[in-house]
């Protein structure tokens, strides 16, 4: 799995002819993403695609000794989607919200810990964080608001944690709720996922320039199954979904096949304290593990998985104030 800043780096073991130029090239791309002229017996570059492109790609090296001759290999390469990467620096970061200011914070960590704090922005608390996707191509997160009162849908396009700029997305009734940003289509960028507070409906919506140009309904489900993320959990490169029964604390997912389910299955049965508020990577194996929140005590903590087996956990923050809910890990 290629994730976080990676380096890219190469040696010349052919003595007989200096180097003259190292190209790389992404996906049978005409255009090198890094180029390193007379670059010596050994050359390194840096490679962060941690939040573009998250899939299976090809690296094409392209080495032009200096006679002209150019020689070419290729690697396949796994890009997996770090959830809220906020800072690029391949490892889960959280958006926090005040619900009674209406402050929006970004907590930046290293997996287990909260190392960097700061405030983006503060809002009415009418708007709610629902998700944290790269909604203008340019590689980092931005912030989806869904508006309690109104049922707007609307997006802040985040630049070094400053919202630079914002927009409508749909004007929709309260009773639908955005409970993920998952690309749906497989066209590398996000699309919506919501769900009926009244009849249970998990619904999609296509996105393209954050306009909605296709929808569909995924499931009817009893309304006490809450969606509550939206990871790959068999590795297939495709998003499925996290649900949490709110009334027996079930924790299941469903695996999705396009926008169909084909398959299910249950991770744990937990106390109703235990709220399921993300699946970020927390230990860097390329795996989706769970971020939990405890609704009594405030603490904040992390269960591992494997698969869908929970192997390990651990708390990230203990009695963190209820008023700051953690928001946009979907």
């Amino acid at each position: 799995m290629v994730s976080g800043l990676t380096t890219i780096s190469g040696t010349d073991g052919d003595s007989r002819s200096a180097v003259a130029s190292v190209k790389l090239f992404l996906d049978g791309a005409s255009s090198a993403f890094a180029t390193i002229n007379s670059p010596g017996p050994a050359w390194s570059v840096p490679f962060n695609p941690t939040y573009c492109l998250p899939g299976s790609h090809v690296i094409t090296l392209a080495v032009t000794d200096a006679a002209g001759t150019t020689f070419q290999a290729a690697q396949t390469i796994a890009i997996r989607h770090i959830v809220c990467d906020l800072d690029g620096g391949g490892t889960y970061d959280m958006l926090a919200q005040n619900s009674a200011t209406g402050e929006i914070a970004y907590w930046l960590t290293n997996g287990y810990q909260i190392v960097t704090a700061g405030t983006i922005a503060t809002q009415s608390t009418d708007w709610k964080v629902v998700g944290s996707p790269d909604l203008n191509g340019d590689c980092h997160p931005d912030i989806l608001v869904q508006n309690a009162a109104t049922g707007e849908i609307a997006y802040w396009i985040v630049q070094n944690y400053q919202i630079v700029a914002d927009g409508t997305i749909a004007m929709e009734s309260t009773d639908w709720q955005v409970v993920g940003t998952p690309d749906l289509n497989g066209d590398g960028k996000p699309d919506i996922l919501v769900q009926s507070k009244t009849t249970g409906e998990v619904a999609y919506w296509i996105l393209q320039n954050c306009q909605i140009v296709a929808n569909g309904t995924i499931a009817f489900e009893p309304t006490s199954w809450h969606i509550v993320g939206t990871p790959d959990l068999n590795g297939d490169g495709h998003s499925d979904i996290l649900v949490q029964n709110v009334g027996t604390g079930e924790i299941a997912y469903w695996i999705l096949t396009g926008t169909t389910i084909t398959g299910d299955g249950t991770i744990a049965t937990e106390p109703l304290q235990w709220q399921v508020v993300g699946a970020p990577d927390i230990d860097g194996d390329g795996r989706p593990d769970i971020l939990v929140r405890n609704t009594q005590s405030g603490d904040i903590a992390y269960w591992l998985l494997t698969g869908t087996t929970i192997t390990g956990d651990g708390t990230i923050l203990a009695g963190e104030p209820l008023q700051w809910q953690i928001a946009g890990m979907h």
